[in-house]
């Protein structure tokens, strides 16, 4: 396509005015959630050169606590808004329109990687997707790391395709080094290890094939090391996340297991106090770590003596993560993170209406000359349904499969007009490598 450049550009232009107009004209309105404002104090204190912690306004932390090490959150989206606000954008609203504009860039990034799975239109359609869709234009709006991690995911998906296609080290490290950016923004990001850079680094050439796997696990494992370094000597322990233990609990609790909130982390607070057995007198650090380790023994002795509920529990959190159970609480609980109930209900329409294009997308991907390329694609899902299972189901779980959909929706559209006679074949795409190129025999 002629100018498919400069087409693309005008989607992302497109995708940051949406998300600035969301940001400046709904958002402002909004009460934050309880992560953004974290996210704000963090950033604060980085930008002010306090060190990597915050001011518990609001935390469960004792009173007479002024200061507490951030970690909670992997640091790379505070690191973000620190530079921001070093930059001059200092305000909430300032903070909003500055993360709008950065997270445009999924809407090129997804493109990118849409280009390669069925070319120039099927990129352009999928950047369409990501640039208006609700639940992409929001993130910014309520300052959630999802914003961030969006524009890392889409990054993750176009590396991960190049790596499955030229099947060598440099394109493996690449792809290891955005996997260990989407760890520093979202902790369970850690999954697309085994189900991202493993299964791309082994298939290809045999030859070198170990060599593959030992750059891409070794890449992420460098780029996490400063931040895992950072937790142990802080805390004394080995964590990618010192809120894991509070998000077990609050997902294995009698009100995520009955009533509407089953399946989401949904916990009264009064009962999360009472499952911590500890003296208020403890040094700040030793408190933290002990009521992790709290909450974490809390969370499993309560799945352990609820054992026959799992199974529906499970349902329940596919079902959310999906967007298909218990809609009304669903939103209620987007909304406690910052979302706008009118537009996320839309955003629930719009993800509706998609999936049936997207299963059709998938097969067709499948039976085309680039089924290969499928590892890729569903690996953002297979992380939000592994995260699923394993903790709760939700709107923002499925950020990481959220590129996949854009893209998969948009190979489907295309194949409709083509079928149609609208337009004449598709033959923009990125060809990939033959069996033969791909694959090395003995």
């Amino acid at each position: 396509m002629r100018g498919f450049r400069y087409w693309l550009l005008g989607m992302v232009l497109v995708g940051a005015a949406v998300r600035s107009a969301f940001s400046l004209l709904i958002a402002t309105d909004l009460p934050p959630g309880v992560d953004a404002e974290i996210y704000h104090l963090t950033a604060e204190s980085i930008a002010n050169g306090d060190g990597l912690g915050y001011n518990p306004r609001f935390t469960h932390w004792p009173s007479d606590y002024e200061w507490t090490p951030a970690g909670n959150h992997p640091p790379l989206f505070p690191l973000v808004l620190a530079g921001g606000m070093l930059a001059g954008f200092e305000s909430w609203d300032e903070q909003r329109v500055l993360l709008s504009v950065l997270a445009a860039a999924a809407v090129g990034l997804t493109g990118l990687a849409a280009r390669r799975i069925g070319g120039d239109l099927v990129a352009l359609v999928a950047a369409g997707i990501v640039a208006l869709h609700p639940v992409w234009f929001q993130y910014p709006g309520f300052m959630a790391s999802d914003a961030l991690y969006g524009v890392v995911v889409a990054g993750l998906l176009s590396a991960g395709l190049l790596a499955l296609e030229r099947s060598n080290l440099l394109a493996v490290a690449g792809m290891g080094l955005m996997v260990g950016a989407a760890v520093m923004v979202r902790s369970e990001a850690i999954l697309f290890v085994p189900f991202l850079v493993f299964p791309v680094a082994w298939c290809g050439a045999r030859r070198g094939r170990l060599a593959r796997v030992l750059v891409g696990l070794g890449v992420v494992a460098v780029s996490i090391a400063p931040w895992m370094l950072w937790v142990r000597s802080t805390y004394g322990v080995w964590s990618l996340s010192m809120n894991g233990g509070v998000t077990m609990a609050i997902a294995n609790c009698p009100e995520s297991y009955f009533g509407p909130g089953t399946g989401s982390i949904d916990c009264d607070r009064n009962w999360l106090i009472r499952r911590t057995r500890l003296s208020w007198g403890m040094e700040q650090i030793d408190y933290i770590v002990a009521v992790d380790g709290d909450y974490r023994a809390s969370a499993a002795d309560f799945a352990r003596d609820n054992v026959d509920e799992l199974p529906r529990v499970l349902l329940a959190r596919v079902g959310r993560t999906l967007g298909i159970y218990h809609i009304d609480h669903a939103l209620q609980f987007d909304a406690k993170i910052g979302g706008a109930p009118a537009y996320q209900r839309a955003a629930l329409w719009v993800h509706w209406a998609m999936m049936p294009l997207v299963a059709l997308g998938g097969v067709l991907v499948a039976r085309g000359p680039r089924r290969r390329q499928l590892i890729v694609l569903m690996s953002g899902p297979a992380v939000a349904l592994a995260t699923t299972l394993a903790i709760y189901g939700g709107t923002r779980i499925r950020v990481s499969a959220e590129p996949t959909i854009a893209v998969l929706a948009a190979v489907a559209i295309v194949a409709g007009w083509e079928r149609a006679g609208l337009l004449r074949r598709n033959r923009g795409a990125v060809r990939p490598r033959s069996e033969s190129e791909l694959v090395q025999t003995a």
